[in-house]
Order: C-alpha cells, then structure tokens, then sequence
C-alpha cells in the first residue's frame, strides 16, 4: 500500500493524503454506530471509501452482482462513498462518475458534499445567541415603529402650535418632520427577514436526538442519524432482493445529499443576510464625511443595481 501511494504522493498530514492497510490496522474495540472504526492520524475513521477502487462487485442496472467492471455495453460507472469521522463529527458525500463518450473518451465528474456538526459545548453558546439576535430583532422592530409615532406626533404638535398653516408651510413642515423615510422601510424588512431566519436557523439546528445502542444511550444530531441509517442497511440479508437494497441505500443517500443542499441554501442566505446589513451599517455612518460620499453613491445607484439584478 505503502508503495501504491507514495508513486503519486506521500502519505502524511503535510500533503493531506492517508494510506491504509487494513491488514496492519487493527480495529478497535469501540464501535460506532456497531460499526469497526480504524484510528488513523490522530483520529477515527471509516476506512471503507479508500477501497473504493478494490471492491470487486459491483452492481449493474440489471441488479445482477458480478466481477466485471466493464464490457461494451458500459456507458456510465458511479462511485459513491460516505464516510463519518465521530471523534470530528464531521462527514462527507463523495460522488465520481465516469461516463463513455465514444471511441477514446470518457469523462470524470466528482461531487463532493461535506458536513460537520456542532460539539456539545458549543451548542448551548449557539442557542444564547441565536435567540438573543431572535429578541434583538423584534426589539428593533418596535423602536422603529415608536420612532415613527414619535414623528407623527411632533409634526401634529407643531401643526397645533402654529394654528393657522398655510399650504406652502404644510408642504415645508412635512419636508423637515417626515413620519417614515424609505430607511425606516429597510430596517423593517430587514429585521422581519433577520427574525425568520433565525427561526429557520433554529429549525436547521435541532437538538440532538437520544437512541439505545448496545443498551447505551447515545445522543446523535441531524446528519449522524442519517448517516447511521445508511449504515443500518442490512446488505447481508437474504430475504431482500438486491435491487431491493440498492434502491433503499439510493434513497437514503439522495435524503441526506438534499439536506446537505438545504444547509448550502442556508448558509448562502445568511451570507446575504450579512451583506444587507452591511449597508445598513454604511446607512447609520452617514453622517461621516467621507462614508457620507459612499452613501451617497449607494443611494444613487440603487435603482441602477436593482434592475442590472432584475
């Protein structure tokens, strides 16, 4: 193995690359999810998606096991891997595809999902401050609507101070004491989406779930159930028929890729979220000069940006 490896790289934590030889390592006696785990680089790991290219059965469309890779009428090879490191609990969702195109041409694609959950010590941080930004948001809300109220009535006491106003002087007294201002429509579209998300955010992030294993109880999160289930599959069970097994490992696979697709989606979002709030930040530091050019420029080309997205 040794040899295999180091003709294409050098096995060490420098390059990033592992070798494996499963004859040497011997499993420890603690099991994950009933499953043997083999220590490797100060941590533990499931070992099988380095053998990816040795297994010698595959599965072809016909759901017919055999010994042979390839004949003439192979026009597509998937690989799929998912391997869980429990000590990082951290996993990932390894795709490659090979496709034949005709005479002398294949290509490769890879996909590769990766996931790591929080440690129990970081949860109860996470939660403190998931749901003070959840507080702060609609705290903000209400000031922002006091503040408007507050306009309201300064402008309808200057209105009764002044008794008689003329049309010119109504116009200007509207113009000095808004009620609302376009900014006090950002803030509260921005607090209502920050006040969502935080409730998507906790409904990404449950709290973890207690199942009995070897009359234990072990507490797991979101994604090391679903990668448990996809180890409970029992492949060696002969009352299922293969296609049977293959179409539940799918399945399976395909429930965790999309929840690996909704926290991207999610993440993506909070990267927006983040983005508008920076202007915001810009919008409250106005009132320095040079920030107020920036402002400025912002506001000028607002309108611009919102159809060159459009």
């Amino acid at each position: 193995v040794d040899g295999r490896c180091s003709s294409t790289y050098t096995c060490d934590r420098e390059t990033g690359f592992v070798c494996i030889d499963r004859t040497q390592n011997v499993p420890k006696t603690e099991t994950h999810f009933d499953t043997e785990t083999l220590e490797v680089d100060d941590g533990v790991w499931y070992p099988e998606f380095l053998d990816m290219f040795t297994v010698p059965v595959v599965y072809r469309s016909s759901m017919v096991s055999t010994t042979d890779w390839l004949d003439l009428q192979t026009s597509k090879v998937m690989i799929i891997n998912i391997f869980f490191s429990p000590a990082l609990k951290s996993g990932t969702v390894l795709k490659i595809e090979f496709s034949y195109l005709g005479p002398g041409r294949i290509v490769a694609e890879t996909q590769m999902q990766s996931f790591i959950q929080m440690q129990s010590d970081d949860r109860s941080i996470w939660y403190i401050i998931n749901w003070t930004v959840f507080a702060l948001a609609i705290l903000d809300i209400v000031f922002v609507f006091l503040g408007i109220l507050h306009q309201r009535y300064k402008r309808s006491k200057t209105f009764k101070e002044l008794k008689k106003v003329t049309e010119e002087q109504a116009a200007i007294i509207k113009r000095h004491i808004p009620v609302w201002s376009l900014v006090d429509v950002f803030d509260i579209c921005l607090r209502s989406i920050n006040f969502l998300f935080c409730v998507w955010h906790n409904a990404s992030y449950p709290e973890p779930s207690n199942i009995v294993i070897d009359d234990n109880t072990v507490s797991i999160d979101n994604y090391e159930s679903s990668v448990k289930d996809i180890l409970d599959l029992d492949w060696g069970n002969a009352d299922k028929s293969t296609e049977s097994k293959v179409t539940e490992f799918m399945t399976k696979v395909v429930t965790l890729n999309d929840a690996l697709s909704a926290e991207e989606r999610h993440r993506t979002f909070a990267k927006l979220l983040v983005l508008l709030f920076f202007i915001r930040i810009v919008i409250y530091m106005r009132v320095h000069p040079k920030i107020a050019v920036l402002y400025a420029t912002i506001v000028e080309m607002s309108m611009d940006f919102v159809h060159f997205c459009v």
